[in-house]
Order: C-alpha cells, then sequence, then structure tokens
C-alpha cells in the first residue's frame, strides 16, 4: 500500500525525501484531477494526507473519497502555526 501527498511544491518536496507520493495541486482543478486517480486506485492507496490549502480547494471531492467503504484513510496535515520565512536572510 501507498501513502500519497497532495498538497502545494514545497509539501510535496518535503514529503518526497521520506519516500512519500505526491500531488502539486495549485489550483481546484489539479485537485479534484489527483483525488479522482487516487479513487481509481483505491485499492493501491493506504494513506492519503492532505494540507490545508487543497482541503479547501476540493472539499467536495475530498469528502466522497472520505466515505468510500473501500477507500484509503484521509488524514489532514495541521495547519503550519509559524510558517518559515522563504526568502533568503541578508547578513551584517
Amino acid at each position: 500500500m501507498k501513502i500519497v501527498l497532495l498538497g502545494d511544491a514545497d509539501d510535496v518536496r518535503g514529503f518526497a525525501l521520506a519516500g512519500v507520493e505526491g500531488h502539486v495541486c495549485h489550483d481546484q482543478g489539479a485537485a479534484e484531477s489527483a483525488l479522482a486517480q487516487i479513487a481509481r486506485h483505491a485499492a493501491e492507496v493506504g494513506l492519503v494526507l492532505v494540507s490545508p490549502a487543497v482541503a479547501g480547494l476540493a472539499s467536495h471531492a475530498l469528502e466522497r473519497l472520505y466515505r468510500q467503504e473501500e477507500g484509503p484513510a484521509v488524514l489532514m496535515l495541521p495547519e503550519a502555526e509559524h510558517p518559515q520565512r522563504r526568502t533568503a536572510r541578508s547578513t551584517p
């Protein structure tokens, strides 16, 4: 069984270090397409990790996947309380 992540590029890159397959979802269409693909291959997927941003983009499709009787477990990742600054710091 596989673990699959739906998130932004940074999420996918980070989880890839642990061997997790990821789908970058920038908009509602990409999120729904990834969820449809997961639903078609539900027997191969044991866990779907979903970032808060993607959960907001495709809540209805996510709910359908969550309610599949033989579908994978769905886990929402927590919102980062203090996200790191993504810009380079200048040195004095």
